[in-house]
């Protein structure tokens, strides 16, 4: 099975922490995600908090004004560009069929519990 260059780092950055060798980073190991809202910015804090609650490094929040809308390129490229591991959407899943070859995850959490 080929490894993705995020899966090499993480694997990399698990032998280091394991045998005791600090890299400077809380989040060694940890995939980092795109947080995605639709509509209106308040969408994102559930997202904050289901993403600090597995320890998943934010690395970009999109607030797009439509669930696949022009900002969900944006939101692509990150995956593809193998910069983050996963997206947490707070509205209905987009066109994720794609996700499971690119190594990458989406993820919906129910609404106010921070829990999926």
């Amino acid at each position: 099975m080929r490894r993705t260059p995020l899966q090499r780092l993480r694997c990399a950055r698990l032998a280091d922490s394991a045998a005791g060798i600090p890299d400077g980073s809380s989040d060694a190991g940890r995939a980092g995600v795109v947080l995605y809202a639709t509509g209106q910015p308040s969408g994102l804090a559930g997202l904050r908090l289901y993403a600090r609650a597995r320890k998943w490094p934010v690395v970009a929040e999109v607030v797009d004004p439509a669930p696949g809308g022009g900002l969900w390129s944006s939101t692509l490229h990150l995956i593809r560009s193998q910069r983050v591991a996963g997206v947490l959407l707070d509205g209905p899943l987009v066109d994720t069929a794609w996700l499971e070859d690119a190594s990458a995850f989406a993820v919906r959490p129910a609404v106010g519990t921070g829990m999926s």
